[in-house]
């Protein structure tokens, strides 16, 4: 064999993080449901074998490539007073550079029957119970729910229905007041 013919060595950790990439790309433009691996495995490039065999399923594929992403941990490392801001900034922002945004995968696959439930569990323990725990003060589960209300609000005007703000004045005054909102939630007054 000369070394033009000798097969070139799969590296299958390459290769699977290849296939949650272009996950991630698919079930953030589609939904969970109407997402196919075909196309996932047609864009990484590989066979769709490999995604059962690396992922077991595609539902397997969407735990291993979207639920890791489900997290407010960046949000929550830095000092608790201006967490508020740190949320008002990111979330009034257009939408990621990147090709994926967890937010908008979750909103266009929580209605599946099938990922609809894992995305909810997920969302529990990865996102309310640490935004919860890191409030401080009374009412702290209905303080992190009205946070995560308003984020999801936001992304559906701002980057699933693309009603962004026209000017740089108007995002402004959208960031200023949420900033606002988000603070007083996360400093509410203990009773």
């Amino acid at each position: 064999m000369t070394a033009q013919e000798t097969p070139r060595k799969r590296n299958a950790k390459e290769t699977a993080e290849r296939i949650r990439w272009h996950a991630q790309a698919v079930f953030c433009e589609k939904g969970y449901d109407a997402a196919t691996t075909r196309e996932i495995a047609e864009r990484a490039g590989v066979n769709i074998a490999l995604i059962k065999r690396y992922f077991g399923s595609k539902l397997g594929l969407f735990e291993q490539s979207v639920i890791p992403e489900l997290s407010l941990e960046p949000f929550l490392e830095g000092p608790l007073e201006t967490l508020g801001e740190r949320m008002a900034d990111f979330y009034v922002e257009a939408a990621p550079k990147d090709r994926f945004d967890t937010i908008v995968t979750l909103l266009r696959s929580v209605a599946s029957s099938e990922a609809g439930p894992v995305l909810l569990e997920a969302l529990e323990k990865q996102a309310f119970e640490p935004l919860a725990n890191a409030l401080q003060g009374d009412d702290r589960d209905a303080r992190a729910t009205l946070i995560a209300t308003q984020i999801a609000g936001l992304i559906v005007k701002f980057r699933i229905l693309g009603l962004n703000p026209k000017t740089e004045k108007e995002r402004e005054a959208v960031r200023r007041l949420l900033r606002r909102y988000f603070s007083s939630l996360v400093d509410a007054p203990q009773r």
